[in-house]
């Protein structure tokens, strides 16, 4: 994925407006974007980095520059780097009372397999903390990030502007009204309007969003907690 400058704006404004200093990494995705966003952390006095390797993009397998950055950034103090599988690292993560202010996740392959990562970050991401989705331009991330908005009430705050383009006014006005509602109140759109309205479908049905998507956590009393059974139930449907 190509690092573009309205997605650096957006994250910038994010890291400089809440001020993160746990943040939690799932997957490599591009290295440049990892590099940007650690850039950014470092003007945040005592935030650190904790990279997940796993999934690792097939690219940098094979890009000896991306690993001679990646090598050079996981030196850094403010970087941790972890090369067990996020699916090994996240329930022990859960178990040991992490706690995260932003989390970024990078693309998943499988809808199941991104639900069952979600539910340990879930958990573990504050209130009002931010979630970065990047790859929600494909169907699988594009469907992770419908499915914490209208299941879970997460707020999406921004995304990058190649989606935002292409939005109605209409569209524009009623996301402003709706990123200022209640939990239950977004919840209950995204189950009724149509989602062609809501800026999220095409006109085949495909779901819609820019290369990233910058949601936020709601606070807890409009959180909806998804427990194991939720979650089975949630998978039985794919």
């Amino acid at each position: 994925m190509e690092s573009n400058q309205d997605t650096q704006a957006f994250l910038k404004s994010e890291i400089e407006r809440s001020q993160p200093r746990n943040i939690l990494q799932m997957g490599l995705g591009g290295v440049d974007e990892t590099l940007m966003i650690a850039d950014l952390l470092e003007q945040v006095s005592g935030a650190a980095l904790t990279l997940i390797e796993s999934p690792a993009g097939k690219a940098l397998k094979q890009d000896k520059d991306a690993r001679t950055k990646l090598n050079a950034l996981c030196e850094r103090a403010s970087v941790e780097r972890i090369g067990a599988p996020f699916d090994e690292v996240l329930p022990d993560f859960y178990f040991q009372h992490h706690c995260w202010d932003m989390v970024i996740v990078n693309p998943l392959e499988r809808f199941d397999q991104a639900l069952v990562a979600l539910y340990y970050l879930d958990k573990m991401l504050l209130s009002q903390g931010s979630l970065l989705l990047w790859g929600t331009d494909t169907p699988v991330m594009a469907k992770v990030c419908h499915h914490l908005q209208s299941e879970s009430g997460y707020i999406l705050i921004e995304q990058s502007d190649k989606a935002n383009r292409a939005r109605p006014l209409k569209t524009k006005l009623l996301k402003q009204v709706l990123d200022r509602a209640p939990a239950w109140i977004r919840r209950l759109a995204h189950s009724t309007l149509n989602p062609q309205l809501l800026g999220e479908e095409k006109p085949g049905g495909e779901i819609v969003y820019g290369e990233a998507v910058l949601l936020r956590k709601p606070l807890p009393e409009n959180e909806s907690d998804m427990d194991f059974d939720t979650l089975l139930a949630v998978l039985s449907k794919e």
